[in-house]
């Protein structure tokens, strides 16, 4: 009698087990899809698709309105983290002009190119709200616009 309770508590315990990894590898293919329909809706412009950015005008800059680098931001910007979104808008408003600069980031940029397929892995085990969107980010003004 105490060796089949004994086997059903090693039973039910794997099952549950079994159960945890099923639920983990669903969640983690959820986010692996939302990723894919975020980078599709990029590529199509699909602006409702894409995700809001946490940024807002820097007063008194001469061209980030009027160029709408806001709304550009949102387009370019596949940051993991609030730094690498902050340092890409940084990047935009103020660009350098330094030959030698941009040749050192081009080269950092063809150094970790060929590892664009880990940005999945990332997503999968950085949560959302600790990346670059969230609940008060902002929609891009020309939402509605497509190519």
């Amino acid at each position: 009698m105490a060796g089949s309770g004994l086997a059903f508590i090693l039973l039910f315990g794997g099952a549950v087990a079994v159960h945890r990894r099923v639920q983990q590898t669903s969640a983690n293919f959820a986010t692996w899809r939302d990723l894919l329909k975020t980078h599709l809706a990029r590529m199509r412009l699909d602006w409702a698709g894409i995700p809001p950015q946490n940024l807002t005008a820097t007063p008194g800059h001469p061209f980030e309105t009027d160029l709408d680098l806001l709304d550009l931001h949102c387009l370019l910007n596949t940051a993991f983290s609030h730094g690498g979104a902050a340092r890409l808008h940084h990047w935009m408003l103020d660009p350098v002009l330094d030959l030698a600069v941009i040749q050192a980031r081009q080269a950092l940029v063809r150094e970790v190119r060929p590892l664009a397929c880990v940005s999945g892995s990332v997503a999968i085990a950085c949560p959302a709200g600790q990346r670059g969107g969230g609940p008060t980010a902002r929609r891009p003004r020309f939402a509605g616009l497509a190519c």
